[in-house]
């Protein structure tokens, strides 16, 4: 008899193994939204995202540094550490919007000018 192959053990793999980052980075995101409340559903929603995608993109190589280098973490601390790996998205997202709110017209000047569009000073 053949042995058979399966995507559904896969899948059910990829799903288990994204489960807790998935699930306490949106608890970091929940944390971020009580603490600084949006002011509309857009900006909710990008703060969501940015988190729960950083608390799972970060959340691993923080849990396996800690593991690695200090005696007292433990697999219990899992769901704190990927909270901490998302919440840190936070001020980059605001240093993101900060600068762009403050150079957005040079930049945009000096496409426009690079592409064409206007004339160049």
């Amino acid at each position: 008899m053949e042995p058979t192959s399966s995507s559904g053990a896969g899948i059910v793999g990829l799903l288990k193994m994204l489960a807790l980052p998935v699930t306490f980075a949106g608890l970091a995101a929940l944390v971020g939204i009580l603490i600084v409340p949006p002011k509309t559903v857009a900006e909710s929603l990008r703060r969501i995202i940015v988190t729960m995608i950083c608390g799972v993109i970060f959340g691993y190589p923080l849990r396996d540094y800690l593991l690695a280098h200090y005696a007292f973490v433990n697999a219990t601390y899992d769901g704190l550490i990927f909270v901490c790996a998302g919440l840190p998205a936070w001020w980059a997202l605001g240093l993101l919007a900060r600068f762009g709110e403050n150079n957005a017209d040079g930049i945009m000047h000096k496409l426009a000018a690079k592409l064409g569009l206007i004339k160049k000073d």
